[in-house]
């Protein structure tokens, strides 16, 4: 359970035009869903997201229905299964490989994007705004990940609004999405605070050629609030780095974020860190979430161990 939300993503054509799209769970209300590209969670025309609850899935098969409605009030319904087993805790100790998995959903969760695994490498099919893939449970407290990292190409529009240039790199303490931003929409568009649900992630840290900053390695707090940057060190496409990264401390909470080439030394000193003042705001616990904001990537072996 690496987030509060299981996604199931697809994508509507209809000859006449769409004018509704809508899903229901085990029978119960319908909800209208938008339609892609929203310039955030849905980048290819006519995609949709589901964000279903955790806590409406029933143990064993869930009945998601998908109900279109064209432009000339012509119907077309298909309903898919959902399949829950709760209870499931992912162990805080454990290596993620992908060579030889014939999808990433076996050991992850793809929460926005389409995602592949080539080789060893998994890869964002399509680079939009924050492709994130969860691991993990939102249990974990205090705990480290390593993985190899390829910034294979920046996508042209990486610097429109609101993307404000491109980055790579992991959400630390991550619950999911909420209402903040968009009340009422479906996906949920939301990362800020909301006092009532799971704070969507502890930190973003992560590489970033920004429009306001020299490109650098930098972290941004719950609030999405700039905290620290390296400025020092710079990625080259193509190149293979190895991404470190820890969090701990149940508040004040300590993250730290380091950055070496693969096949050189790995540095005694961190790149970027930033300990937190203990708001109530903070998460306590979350998963690992990888993101590909604006550009196409490739995350290798990952690798978590608590502290």
């Amino acid at each position: 359970m690496p987030q509060r939300w299981v996604n199931v993503q697809g994508t509507v054509t209809d000859p006449q035009g769409i004018s509704r799209v809508q899903y229901r769970l085990n029978g119960g209300p319908w909800t209208t869903m938008q339609l892609g590209p929203d310039v955030r969670r849905l980048t290819s025309p006519n995609s949709f997201n589901v964000d279903l609850a955790v806590s409406d899935l029933r143990s064993g098969s869930n009945a998601l229905t998908i109900r279109v409605t064209d432009n000339l009030a012509g119907i077309t319904t298909e309903t898919t299964t959902v399949t829950w087993t709760a209870g499931v805790v992912a162990p805080a100790n454990q290596t993620i490989t992908w060579a030889g998995r014939s999808s990433p959903s076996s050991v992850a969760q793809p929460v926005d994007g389409r995602w592949r695994i080539v080789g060893p490498w998994l890869n964002n099919v399509d680079d939009g705004y924050d492709r994130i893939v969860a691991i993990g449970d939102q249990t974990w407290t205090d705990y480290e990940v390593t993985v190899p990292v390829v910034l294979n190409s920046i996508h042209p529009d990486a610097d429109d609004h609101p993307s404000r240039g491109p980055g790579l790199g992991f959400a630390l303490r991550w619950n999911g999405h909420n209402d903040t931003l968009m009340p009422g929409s479906q996906p949920q568009l939301g990362f800020l605070p909301d006092s009532v649900n799971p704070t969507p992630f502890g930190a973003v840290l992560f590489w970033r050629d920004s429009t306001r900053r020299p490109a650098g390695f930098e972290i941004y707090d719950e609030w999405n609030t700039f905290r620290a940057a390296d400025d020092s060190f710079t990625m080259t496409p193509g190149t293979t780095y190895i991404f470190k990264a820890q969090v701990e401390g149940p508040g004040p909470t300590t993250y730290r974020f380091r950055i070496w080439e693969q096949g050189q030394p790995e540095p005694a000193t961190w790149n970027v860190q930033y300990t937190t003042p203990g708001r109530a705001t903070e998460p306590s616990s979350g998963s690992l979430a990888l993101i590909a904001h604006e550009v196409d990537a490739n995350f290798g072996q990952v690798s978590v161990r608590p502290l």
